[in-house]
């Protein structure tokens, strides 16, 4: 965003960091963090929430449930500039299936995986205010999810 008269520069990005919407590398996690950090409580002044999203089948992106979400989620917390805001759990590679039923049905299971990993976190003294997840053919399904 370009600065206009009067207004304060706009934040300069360093390294990988192209944007405040940052990418985590699995393999960079605790890195990325205290560059979202430093970006977001030095840089430009602000709070980011943060969402850890938790692979529940889809196997392409996300952190397992359990204690790796945990772990992830605490560092998180733990910096300055940012906030642990939720769970993100995308079901997205059973969005097509044909037969409803079996949608239906796989869906209830990922859902179920999701609000596991959100005990999981809360047991471990953290607030998970947010669970999203969902798509198009699913949206009837997870929607109705408890948790």
């Amino acid at each position: 965003m370009p600065a206009t008269a009067g207004s304060a520069p706009a934040p300069a990005f360093h390294d990988e960091v192209d944007t405040p919407a940052l990418i985590l590398d699995k393999a960079k996690l605790t890195r990325n963090i205290r560059e979202m950090a430093d970006f977001a409580a030095v840089a430009a002044g602000v709070t980011l929430s943060v969402f850890v999203e938790v692979n529940i089948g889809m196997d392409r992106c996300g952190v397992e449930p359990g204690e790796p979400a945990l772990a992830l989620a605490r560092q998180i917390a733990a910096a300055d500039g940012l906030v642990f805001c939720g769970l993100q759990a995308y079901e997205g590679h059973l969005q097509n299936l044909e037969l409803f039923e079996e949608r239906r049905a796989r869906t209830e299971v990922q859902a179920r995986k999701a609000l596991a990993a959100k005990e999981y976190i809360e047991a471990a003294g953290l607030r998970v205010d947010n669970v999203s997840g969902c798509g198009t053919g699913t949206h009837t399904i997870t929607g109705r999810s408890p948790g």
